[in-house]
């Protein structure tokens, strides 16, 4: 499939079939992570793989209603088969560039790194969701993450048989392409 087909899959996943994705699945996934580029090859990402249940459903009470305020029980979480977290290793990310590289550099890292697993997830027929209005820090002391570890990204994904093209559409190119073009 081309890529921009792939990318065109990327729409957010309301249900998932009840069937789990095998530990070597996940594992041929993670590849896309690690394969991704970073600045000065930092690699500033620890990826985590949850698939218990127990500390999924607590994950559910870190979602947050779009206006980012806490939230009653959602169960957009529990109920994927599996949930990554995408953080970020601080001491990694100042390596180089030091808060800078906290800052803007490992972020820009692992939102490529969050979409390339998306891409690769959505090549095999597995769908995902970028599960944005979250509390990270509360994410962070559910997984019991060390201070220097930052959650960065959370992710949901599994099979799903309901991929319908109710997307709404993009905006037009013309609309926020700008050109500039040089002299001669």
């Amino acid at each position: 499939m081309k890529v921009l087909d792939l990318i065109k899959l990327l729409q957010d996943i309301d249900q998932y079939e009840n069937a789990p994705l095998d530990s070597k699945e996940v594992c041929d996934l993670l590849e896309a992570v690690r394969w991704s580029p970073s600045a000065a090859n930092i690699q500033p990402w620890e990826v985590y793989v949850i698939e218990d249940k127990s500390l999924k459903k607590e994950l559910d009470g870190c979602v947050l209603d779009p206006l980012l305020r806490e939230k009653m029980q959602d169960n957009r979480i529990s109920k994927a088969p599996v949930v990554i977290v995408i953080a970020m290793d601080k001491k990694r990310a100042r390596a180089r560039f030091g808060q800078s590289g906290e800052e803007f550099y490992a972020l820009q890292d692992l939102a490529v790194a969050a979409n390339n697993l998306r891409l690769a997830a959505a090549e095999r027929g597995i769908g995902s969701t970028w599960i944005r209005e979250v509390n990270l820090e509360k994410v962070a002391k559910v997984l019991g993450l060390s201070k220097l570890i930052r959650p960065v990204a959370l992710l949901t994904m599994g099979y799903t048989a309901n991929r319908d093209s109710t997307r709404p559409a993009p905006l037009e190119i013309k609309e926020w392409v700008h050109v500039h073009k040089g002299g001669d």
